[in-house]
């Protein structure tokens, strides 16, 4: 339409969606005008029945608040190194250790990879999050012992798997997925959420979910418990084996002190927290990494590039080797940290942040009224459209002058290119520049994805040990459809690659 900002009736009985397609505005909403906008309505009732104490769902109030303190520590970068990464490193490596085999017997014929995308990224989620460990890859890996693939002559001809059957609570979670997304297409949602909801197969994994994590849960909680009762207050977090065990060994302090539990650290809220960071993490890490295999297969001289800056990094390792969690985490890659923001910047995985306004308000020069549903385009992918400064908003304004009015790194913007990415010190030392873009694909400000530190260690780590044991050839056209599906996340219609051993 030739607008930055447009207005459109999606639903009977209901406000309008206001479209904001401007990064530079989309900023300002998330970052700096919280006071203004706050989580959208559709958002909490897509989600509240399934996860209703999750902060999520919840307006930006106190209880959010103090509920995002209790879980602060998960995301901070010594627990991710410490505690994550390692396991996250194994789930990666096992990943690669699958697609080796599946390169022999491919022999360079393309196969679909979102399914073993998807399973490495859930036994990675759920370990991080609760300290156990699955067995989906290693699965995947044993179906394949007497796999045997037909010779065929056509290099460009797909080749198929067998595959392990999925464990329960790896199509629990799918299914909690599969029902937001039917909600969010229904024109009623809470009529359609309260139809789900009666069924045997909805009972049935919800059930089966709340009592694997519950116990896992109780479990924790009493070990925790039984510390404090034996005098040891302080209990060192070098016991820490999950996100879980460190919000319960944080509570139980706090209980031993005070005697008062949170609200937050309820069964309940623990278990709908834990929850949603199941549902939403495994499929944003897959989704996001399948596309970043397919750019790089699209684009191999920066593959390349990226391959030669790994081993020029690590080129002390033993032949046959690969990087370890730590010395991926620890080592400045400039071009690596350039190649994720545009492997993000091209995923595109959540296409759409909503917000609501919580006040009358102006965007853009128009008037919003209270209420009103606001949708911000999360790509960017062209230059934005012409906008006068004097429509925008003052912390806007305020915002860009503070830039010194230094322009975007907007040089051929529809172009994978991590070098955007770099800047230049004084002594010619390349630095990783995060302001290059505006960088909205995980929301901003204090409702911006939580897990955003997590996703960001686990996409470089599988990234790094995926190219430095594989290069992505092209991928044929029929296989390689850039076209995703329009849901709340945006996977890839296709998804193949097409592997070659390093």
């Amino acid at each position: 339409m030739n607008s930055p900002i447009v207005q459109i009736f999606l639903r009977p009985f209901s406000r309008p969606f206001i479209f904001i397609d401007d990064p530079r505005e989309t900023e300002d909403i998330l970052l700096r005008r919280t006071r203004e906008f706050d989580r959208a309505p559709s958002t909490i009732a897509f989600f509240k029945p399934l996860v209703p104490e999750a902060s999520m769902v919840k307006l930006t109030t106190p209880a959010f608040r103090e509920q995002r303190r209790l879980w602060q520590d998960v995301m901070s970068p010594q627990f991710l190194r410490k505690v994550v990464a390692p396991n996250v490193h194994r789930c990666a490596s096992e990943l690669v250790e699958l697609w080796s085999r599946k390169c022999q017997l491919a022999t360079e014929r393309p196969f679909e990879a979102l399914d073993d995308l998807e399973l490495a990224a859930f036994d990675s989620i759920w370990i991080a999050m609760l300290g156990t460990r699955l067995t989906g890859l290693r699965d995947e890996m044993n179906a394949l012992i007497d796999e045997s693939v037909n010779a065929v002559t056509d290099k460009d001809q797909s080749v198929h798997f067998s595959k392990a059957p999925r464990s329960i609570m790896f199509h629990a979670i799918a299914y909690v997925n599969g029902t937001i997304e039917r909600i969010m297409r229904s024109p009623f949602p809470a009529k359609h959420h309260w139809w789900i909801r009666q069924s045997k197969r909805y009972r049935y994994y919800s059930n089966f979910k709340d009592k694997e994590i519950d116990g896992l849960i109780t479990n924790a909680r009493l070990r925790f418990e039984k510390l404090t009762t034996e005098g040891d207050i302080i209990i060192k977090d070098e016991g820490d084996t999950c996100a879980m065990d460190l919000v319960l060994r944080r509570e139980a302090i706090a209980f031993a002190k005070t005697g008062q539990r949170s609200p937050a650290s309820t069964d309940t809220a623990m278990r709908d927290e834990l929850g949603m960071l199941l549902v939403a993490g495994h499929e944003t890490t897959a989704i996001t990494l399948g596309w970043g295999l397919k750019t790089l297969a699209d684009n191999q001289v920066e593959q390349s590039k990226l391959r030669q800056t790994l081993k020029n990094v690590f080129m002390g390792l033993p032949n046959h080797t690969s990087p370890s969690a730590l010395e991926i985490l620890s080592s400045s890659i400039p071009y690596l940290d350039g190649a994720l923001e545009e492997i993000l910047r091209f995923a595109n995985t959540v296409p759409l942040l909503a917000r609501s306004a919580t006040v009358d308000t102006t965007i853009l020069g128009y008037h919003v009224p209270k209420g009103s549903h606001i949708m911000c385009n999360a790509q960017f992918m062209n230059e934005p459209l012409g906008v006068l400064d004097e429509s925008r908003s003052e912390s806007s304004q305020t915002a860009w002058e503070r830039r010194k009015g230094g322009d975007f790194s907007m040089q051929n913007i529809s172009k994978f290119m991590p070098e955007r990415w770099i800047k230049k010190t004084e002594e010619g030392i390349e630095e990783f520049d995060a302001g290059a873009l505006t960088r909205l694909q995980f929301s901003l400000g204090v409702r911006g994805c939580f897990g955003r530190k997590l996703a960001m260690q686990q996409l470089r780590i599988f990234l790094v040990l995926l190219v430095w044991n594989f290069e992505f050839l092209p991928v044929p056209d029929d296989l390689n459809s850039r076209w995703g599906h329009q849901k709340i996340l945006r996977p890839p219609q296709q998804c193949y690659v097409r592997l070659r051993k390093v």
